[in-house]
């Protein structure tokens, strides 16, 4: 693992960490403060999670471009600051709009998880851009999976702290984690130089479309029900917050320490059948979580449903990155994270008010055929392709 380790990767590792960790227990916190704090109802949950969703496409797509423009380091260290100010925010609630506000900033709420880079995802433009330039030869897919391992182990572990404190503490937790994050990024060295993007000729756009469409399908199948995880945890199975948060803690973990499986079966099975197996398993178990009858049952369900939906994410960045231009890589990250998150946040929209009216196995029923047409795409686009550049 060590022998790709730079100092620039390290740097660009430690701030995901410090990230992430925070991250792990504010995702959780935020979704349960709103519960049990401000009493607010599953509609008005999702509003705040749905607007959330909706911003956070245009901030990934002018973070993506401005970091091809500006220069990828600049524009981290300021999609870092960003969740300071959200914590500053959630310190300092006053009222609907400072909630709303914080959740747009952390991006709270979004499907993908901490591991794929739900909260905060307007940074990965710029992250995956720099482990690309930084990572030697040959070993982007390890350096993928390694720092997803990394940032993952960090968000189990934050998730852990629900358990520890209130959320006003954790609150403070998480700013001090976020001011650390970003001040490591600071001291990131991006390579001077560097091609420029056309931004009224883009090269690859052919590739970006194609992921944009797979991504299309992938945000709105996970909308439909990864943000209110928490929820249903504490609403169906009546458990505490720590319960909440070691379920929680527990998948993520799962879900991180399967990443480094993922060079080695992106070369025995190839990047297609990867990801049809893997995410396959994944939204078979999805079908039956809300008929599971019990919440040790259900835990280990949701850590197979993210380990199996997650294994294959080192392997698509390394993907993506091969087939793009080297000016336009954080671009077209922006373009597939937002492809991404906006159906996501249509799918949220549509959880809150399924949860407050409809049978909660509808959501999941739901996600099955979406992400079923999700998994056809991938095998007609990149049937052909290589599963790491």
């Amino acid at each position: 693992m060590t022998g790709w380790l730079t100092r620039d990767l390290s740097l660009i590792v430690g701030s995901r960490v410090l990230r992430n960790f925070a991250a792990g227990f504010l995702n959780v916190a935020v979704s349960l403060y709103l519960v049990e704090v401000l009493r607010y109802s599953y509609l008005n949950i999702g509003v705040v999670f749905g607007i959330a969703s909706f911003a956070a496409p245009m901030l990934t797509i002018v973070f993506g471009f401005a970091g091809d423009i500006f220069g990828r380091k600049p524009m981290l260290v300021m999609g870092n600051s960003l969740l300071v100010v959200s914590c500053l925010l959630l310190l300092a609630e006053r009222g609907y709009i400072d909630i709303v506000s914080a959740s747009v900033l952390g991006s709270f709420g979004l499907a993908g998880g901490t591991v794929g880079g739900g909260v905060g995802s307007y940074v990965a433009p710029m992250q995956n851009a720099l482990l690309a330039e930084k990572a030697p030869p040959g070993k982007l897919t390890q350096v993928y999976s390694y720092t997803s391992l990394l940032g993952g182990m960090a968000s189990s572990a934050g998730a852990y702290l629900v358990n520890l404190a209130d959320f006003q503490t954790l609150f403070t937790y998480g700013l001090i984690l976020s001011a650390g994050s970003t001040l490591v990024t600071v001291f990131i060295k991006e390579r001077q130089g560097r091609q420029k993007i056309r931004l009224g000729k883009i090269s690859s756009g052919g590739a970006i479309a194609k992921f944009s469409v797979t991504g299309m399908l992938n945000g709105f199948g996970q909308g439909l029900v990864t943000p209110f995880f928490p929820i249903l945890f504490h609403s169906v199975f009546h458990v505490s917050n720590g319960l909440v948060g070691d379920a929680m803690g527990a998948g993520t973990l799962a879900s991180s320490l399967s990443m480094p499986v993922t060079p080695y079966l992106a070369k025995r099975l190839g990047f297609v059948k990867m990801i049809v197996v893997t995410r396959g398993i994944s939204t078979l178990l999805l079908a039956l979580f809300p008929f599971t009858p019990a919440f040790t049952v259900a835990v280990m369900e949701y850590g197979a449903i993210t380990t199996t939906r997650m294994l294959a994410l080192p392997a698509q960045q390394s993907l993506m990155m091969g087939m793009v231009s080297e000016a336009e890589r954080s671009s077209a990250t922006g373009i597939n994270q937002a492809s991404r998150l906006l159906p996501s946040s249509a799918a949220t929209f549509l959880t809150g008010y399924a949860l407050d009216g409809f049978p909660l196995e509808l959501p999941f029923l739901l996600a099955v055929p979406v992400n079923l047409a999700n998994l056809v795409l991938y095998k007609v686009f990149f049937g052909r392709e290589k599963a790491s550049p």
